[in-house]
């Protein structure tokens, strides 16, 4: 009973229950254990020095500790000591402590967690003896912390959260070998260094001085030399200050993440061999070294900044070295600023490669990559002049856009891909894809070339399956070859100021064939070799002549404003549903020699005033289901239709020198004329 009286005086109570988890609780200025109801503990002894107070005879815990208080009575500045205690076979939970400091001198292992959270006056804690701890080491929202000391501690620990201690100045943690969960350091804003000088292998490494947008922090050294694999992923962000990232010794990662480090200059992985996620590069302003040399293979991507998104772009970029990278799924690069881009080994991109927004990057080089399955798309780099992916053979869709000073691609050996898009590219001259066979069937099959002012030769020799040709707007185009081409669905050739020369050899079928605005200075003679059209539309076109030498039949033909043309050459035509022709002044002769239907026909001239005599002759032509117009059409001095047996309308309107034939001499029906 001397204890206990002793203990009421001081004003603490402390149980201890060696065979379960024992509950130490600071109420008011009480200790006690309330799974006893308050009774006392006679086994514990309580030593007081000045202002310090001693638990001096517990040397081991089989159970859980746990010491909250909320207003507790201990005097000012007063610490609190387990001075022998060595084992707790449980948990070491402090809640809250209204003393200067708690310490464990001699304490050596926890068979359970650690966990400090929530304290408000607490500034030290000091476990300089603790060897192991086999649960999770947890240090979170202590606003008096100031120093904790885990030096010792090593082997495997379950995991390490230091979280939101706004004065806490480091985390030291040296001699842990393992981490099996995760580490993660966030928000700290004092702590200026990290250091794990012996962990071999972790599950997540995240550390973060803040947030996205309140970044307050002072680190500026991480330490992690003997880390060899993070199972799932390494996060560095938000941290203000670090101005190198290391990882000497790691050779195998989930992802890497490393992003608002705004004065991050080195980053270097220099052994790492595989990524089992992605790297994620975003707004590390500064960055100048990037290093990723022993690197092949990424499971995920490599994003180096975000989409649309060129706030504090690493404009500075000296280092960029994915030497050994051959397997990545997809490529993202944005606003990059290192003068030169080349990825030596790269061999197979499963998804997209893309880089955009670039100002400075001048060149791009792929030299071994054979198949990329997604786009693979150029856009927007203001200083790129050359790209080359000379192995290149499969390829998901190719755009190039906006590359105002590129003037050569090299896409020598592709055979495959499901579209091509190449606009705004004014300084590229040629655009040749001598092994492109075929745009393929699952998709789009498309090629838009648009827009690329100084553009003056397209080819695409071996060509022999696609869909849609888009030529438009190449104000200085003049030759565009498509010579293996055998059928297409849509082909629009417009606005191509200059384009002298079309050559189409085996073009056999096409359903819509417009060419419209080509109004060039050197005209050209435009043929083609179809047999079979669905839609053809020539207009608004300068050239010396038109001709369909094989072309037999057609769903419909519309001929408008030809300014030049002299000749009309539709020599095999058998048949068209609707035949439509807005001739120009110059047009000499027209033939349509073999034609023998039609569901309507339509011919005019209205600008012919100063042209020649011309004579119009359908010879073999036997009916016309809808109707025979013809109209405006000054200088029309004989209209030929020999055979024809019926006609569903006739309209002559506005023939002023119909003064020759008009002949229809087996005309049997026709219901208006």
């Amino acid at each position: 009973m001397a204890i206990a009286t002793l203990l009421r005086v001081l004003g603490f109570v402390i149980a201890l229950f060696p065979t379960h988890t024992v509950s130490f609780n600071i109420v008011g200025d009480v200790l006690f254990d309330d799974s006893n109801n308050g009774d006392f503990c006679e086994t514990a002894k309580v030593d007081v020095g000045g202002r310090d107070y001693y638990v001096s005879n517990i040397t081991s815990i089989n159970g859980s500790v746990t010491i909250t208080a909320t207003d507790t009575g201990l005097e000012a500045n007063a610490a609190l000591c387990f001075e022998k205690l060595e084992i707790i076979y449980g948990n070491l939970n402090v809640y809250e402590m209204n003393a200067e400091a708690l310490t464990f001198p001699v304490l050596r292992e926890v068979h359970g967690d650690v966990r400090i959270e929530g304290t408000t006056k607490l500034p030290d804690f000091q476990l300089e003896s603790l060897l192991k701890v086999t649960g999770q080491i947890l240090v979170t929202n202590n606003e008096g912390l100031e120093t904790m000391m885990f030096t010792k501690v090593k082997g495997t620990v379950a995991a390490i959260h230091i979280i939101n201690n706004p004065l806490l100045t480091g985390a030291d943690f040296q001699n842990v070998d393992v981490v099996t969960g995760d580490i993660y350091i966030s928000e700290n804003r004092k702590i200026n260094r990290v250091k794990f000088i012996n962990l071999t292998s972790v599950n997540n490494l995240t550390i973060a001085s803040g947030t996205q947008h309140n970044v307050v922090d002072v680190l500026y050294s991480i330490q992690f030399p003997s880390l060899t694999q993070a199972y799932q992923s390494i996060n560095i962000k938000y941290n203000r200050y670090l101005n190198a990232i290391h990882f000497p010794k790691l050779t195998r990662c989930g992802t890497v993440e490393i992003k608002l480090n705004t004065n991050l200059i080195d980053v270097d992985f220099s052994v790492l061999e595989a990524i089992d996620g992605k790297v994620f590069f975003y707004r590390n302003g500064n960055i100048k070294t990037i290093r990723f040399p022993a690197l092949q293979s990424i499971s995920r991507g490599l994003e180096i900044g975000y989409p649309g998104d060129t706030v504090s772009a690493p404009e500075n970029l000296q280092v960029f070295d994915f030497a050994s990278l051959q397997t990545v799924q997809s490529v993202y690069m944005i606003a990059l600023g290192i003068p030169s881009m080349s990825f030596p080994s790269l061999r197979n991109v499963s998804g997209g490669f893309a880089m955009v927004q670039t100002r400075l990057v001048s060149s791009l080089d792929v030299p071994k990559a054979t198949l990329i399955g997604g786009v693979l798309s150029l856009s927007q780099n203001e200083g790129l002049v050359n790209a080359s992916f000379p192995l290149l053979h499969t390829v998901g869709d190719l755009e190039l856009d906006a590359n105002s000073k590129m003037e050569s691609v090299a896409f020598d050996n592709l055979a495959i891909t499901y579209g091509v898009l190449v606009t705004h590219n004014d300084a590229l001259v040629e655009l040749k894809f001598p092994a492109l066979l075929e745009l393929n069937m699952a998709h789009s099959k498309r090629i838009n070339i648009s827009s690329n002012g100084n553009l003056w030769a397209i080819d695409f020799p071996v060509l022999n399956q696609v869909s849609r040709i888009d030529i438009v707007a190449n104000s200085r185009l003049r030759r565009i070859s498509l010579d293996a081409v055998p059928t297409l669905d849509t082909l629009i050739i417009s606005d191509n100021l200059e384009i002298a020369f079309l050559s189409m050899a085996k073009l056999g079928h096409v359903n819509l064939f417009v060419y419209d605005g080509n109004v060039m200075d050197s005209r050209f003679d435009l043929l083609l070799p179809i047999t079979s059209a669905g839609e053809l539309r020539l207009v608004n076109s300068k050239m010396d002549s038109v001709a369909f030498p094989r072309l037999q039949s057609a769903t419909t033909i519309t001929v408008d404003t030809l300014s030049d043309v002299t000749s009309l050459n539709f020599s095999e035509l058998i048949s068209v549903t609707t035949l439509d022709l807005d001739l120009n002044w110059g047009v000499k002769s027209v033939s349509f020699k073999s034609l023998e239907s039609a569901q309507s026909l339509t011919i005019s001239n209205p600008n012919n005033l100063g042209g020649v005599d011309t004579t119009l002759s359908f010879p073999v032509l036997k009916q016309v289901g809808d109707d025979l117009k013809v109209y405006s059409y000054p200088k029309l001095v004989s209209l030929e239709l020999p055979n024809v047996e019926f006609i569903g309308a006739l309209i002559l309107e506005d023939l002023p020198d119909l003064t020759g034939v008009l002949a229809f001499p087996l005309l049997e029906f026709v219901t208006a004329y």
